[in-house]
């Protein structure tokens, strides 16, 4: 009996984002931006004092995966692949749930010994 993977890769795992969300869209397609995007370098209306002169920064990433949103630690989903028949851990957005990349078999992304870990995942 086949069946078919319910992720892909460069799109989001949970339709409109994360569980609880919901608003999260994807226009261009898959691999693209996802939208709402995050503010940079936008003048704050409602401060105080006078209105355009603070700045407000919400992008300030470690990683940003291709969703471009700015993350400072990933989401790991356990998933199938029913293309290679192994688990498989998906890297995503922790933002979005933009799968950015896959790990297979999911032990693969924790194993104990150091040498084979992945302390940081950079995907």
């Amino acid at each position: 009996m086949a069946t078919q993977n319910r992720w892909s890769l460069g799109t989001l795992y949970y339709p409109g984002g994360p569980p609880g969300t919901g608003y999260f869209t994807q226009p261009g397609g898959p691999f693209t931006q996802v939208f709402p995007t995050q503010k940079n370098s936008v003048a704050w209306e409602q401060w105080p004092a006078q209105a355009g002169i603070m700045v407000i920064n919400e992008f300030v990433p470690w990683w940003s995966p291709g969703c471009l949103h700015s993350i400072k630690e990933w989401t790991i989903i356990r998933e199938f692949d029913y293309d290679t028949g192994l688990s498989v851990a998906l890297i995503t957005c922790r933002v979005c749930s933009y799968c950015q990349a896959k790990m297979e078999p999911f032990d693969s992304w924790y194993l104990p010994n150091p040498a084979n870990s992945n302390a940081i995942i950079i995907a």
